[in-house]
C-alpha cells in the first residue's frame, strides 16, 4: 500500500506532527516504514512560456498549484499585468468542495479579466459552473454570457425544462463499485467552454454577463494557439490534480456483503439467477446473497384494505441476464380474496453513492434507492427510510383485506 495525502504548500512548514489512526479495536497490527514527505514538482512538468492559469475565489480560500489566485482585491494595473478590470462581482464563494480549483469562485455579473499579452492567436479555458454552493443550491439563471475582446464566444440560456433536464439528470443512474466518482459525476457536472481569441492590442479580456450565479467563475487558463499541444497536456494535468483531490476527500467505502455463500440449485442453474426475500425494513445490497435456508420461500405480507404493504424481491444473477422483466399477477388469500395485478407496483431499486457524514463529509458509500416507479396505482406520496437514503423498494395498494 502506498497512500498519498496532498498538504497545502503555505502549510507544509508548519507541520510539527504527523498522527495515525486504526480505530480503537484494530482487526491486526499495522507496521509502518519510510514515512516521508515529498515535494510536488509535477507543475513544473507542464509548465511552459505563454501559460496564464488563474484560480478565482475568496483571499482565504485554497488555490491549485500552478495557478495564480484572482481575488475581488485583485484589478487590474499596468505593473501587475492582469486583474480584474470593471468588474461588478456579487459574490466570492468558498463551497469546500470538490476540489481547490473548482470549489472557489467569483460570481462575476459584468466585466471581468484583462491580461497584458503579446498580440497574436490565444486559446482560453473557462470554468464558470458552480459546485452548488456549500449548502447544495443548485445554480440557476435565465441567460449568461461569456465575451472575448468586447464579443461574445458563449451565450447560454436556462428556462424551467432544461434546468429540470439538468438537475434530475443522474435520477435513474446505477452506480457500480467499479466506477470514478469523480469521472463519472464531476465531468459530467462542469461543461467548461474552450475558445480562440485573436489579441491585436496587447490585451486580452475576458469579460462576463449574467445575474447571481450565473457565471460563477473559478478557472481560466490562457495560452497560445500556437503551443495547442502543450496547453492540451497542461488541461489533462489540471483534470488530473482535481481528480487526486476529489479522490483524497471523498473516500469510498464499499458495503460488507452479508448472506451466506451461494448454493444453486439445478433450477435456479437453469433459469440463471437465484431468488430470495427479505423483510423490507433490511436493505438490499449489490453484494449481498440470501442467508443459508432462505431461498425458495414465498412472498408474503399482512394489511387491511386501503394499506400499502411492501415486499421485497431480490435476484443474485448466476450469469449476465441482459434485461429483466418484472410481471406481478393476481394475490389470492384465505376465503378466496384477491388482489389484482392492476394492484400492484413493481418498484426497481437501483444502488447510488451517498453522501455519510454531513456537510463536511468526507466519505461515500453505496446504498440503495429507487429509481423508477413503474405502473403504481394509488400512491399518493413517496416513502422514505429513516436515513432518506433509499425509498421502499416495493408496495402494493390492498383493495381487500387479504394475507
Amino acid at each position: 500500500m502506498s497512500p498519498s495525502l496532498p498538504i497545502n504548500c503555505a502549510t507544509a512548514s508548519v507541520i510539527r506532527a504527523l498522527i495515525f489512526g486504526i480505530g480503537e479495536k484494530p482487526p491486526a497490527p499495522l507496521y509502518m516504514a519510510n514515512v516521508r514527505l515529498e515535494r510536488d514538482d509535477s507543475y513544473e512538468k507542464v509548465a511552459f512560456d505563454g501559460l496564464w492559469a488563474f484560480d478565482f475565489g475568496t483571499g482565504t480560500s485554497p488555490v491549485m498549484e500552478g495557478f495564480t489566485p484572482v481575488t475581488p482585491s485583485t484589478l487590474y494595473s499596468k505593473g501587475r499585468g492582469y486583474g480584474l478590470k470593471d468588474a461588478h462581482i456579487w459574490r466570492a464563494m468558498d463551497a469546500l468542495q470538490p476540489d481547490p480549483l473548482y470549489q472557489d469562485f467569483l460570481c462575476i455579473e459584468s466585466g471581468g479579466l484583462a491580461v497584458d499579452v503579446p498580440n497574436g492567436k490565444y486559446r482560453v479555458f473557462v470554468n464558470i459552473d458552480s459546485p452548488s454552493e456549500y449548502w447544495g443550491d443548485y445554480q440557476r439563471y435565465r441567460k449568461r454570457a461569456v465575451l472575448a475582446q468586447g464579443k461574445p464566444v458563449v451565450t447560454e440560456t436556462m428556462d424551467l425544462e432544461s434546468f429540470k433536464k439538468k438537475y434530475f439528470r443522474f435520477w435513474d443512474t446505477e452506480d457500480l463499485p467499479t466506477e470514478n466518482t469523480f469521472d463519472k459525476y464531476q465531468k459530467a457536472y462542469f461543461h467548461e467552454k474552450l475558445f480562440d481569441v485573436d489579441v491585436t492590442d496587447g490585451q486580452l479580456r475576458i469579460d462576463f454577463q449574467g445575474q447571481d450565479y450565473a457565471c460563477s467563475v473559478s478557472a481560466v487558463v490562457i495560452f497560445p494557439v500556437a503551443k495547442a499541444a502543450e496547453g492540451e497536456k497542461f488541461l489533462r494535468w489540471v483534470e488530473a490534480k482535481r481528480r487526486f483531490y476529489f479522490d483524497n476527500y471523498f473516500k469510498r467505502v464499499l458495503h460488507k456483503p452479508a448472506g451466506d455463500p451461494l448454493r444453486p440449485t439445478a433450477e435456479d442453474q437453469r433459469r440463471g439467477y437465484v431468488a430470495f426475500t427479505r423483510d423490507y425494513m433490511q436493505d438490499v445490497y449489490y453484494n449481498d446473497t440470501p442467508p443459508a435456508g432462505k431461498t425458495g420461500q414465498p412472498l408474503s405480507g399482512e394489511a387491511f384494505a386501503g394499506e400499502y404493504e411492501p415486499l421485497t424481491l431480490a435476484l443474485v444473477p448466476l450469469a449476465d441476464l441482459g434485461r429483466v422483466t418484472v410481471t406481478a399477477g393476481d394475490l389470492t388469500g384465505p376465503g378466496g380474496a384477491k388482489i389484482e395485478a392492476a394492484g400492484i407496483a413493481a418498484l426497481l431499486s437501483l444502488h447510488a453513492s451517498a453522501r455519510e457524514t454531513g456537510h463536511s463529509f468526507t466519505v461515500a458509500n453505496l446504498s440503495p434507492r429507487v429509481a423508477e416507479i413503474l405502473s403504481l396505482v394509488g400512491l399518493e406520496r413517496t416513502l422514505f427510510s429513516h436515513n432518506m437514503v433509499e425509498i421502499l423498494h416495493s408496495g402494493s395498494r390492498l383493495e381487500s383485506s387479504a394475507a
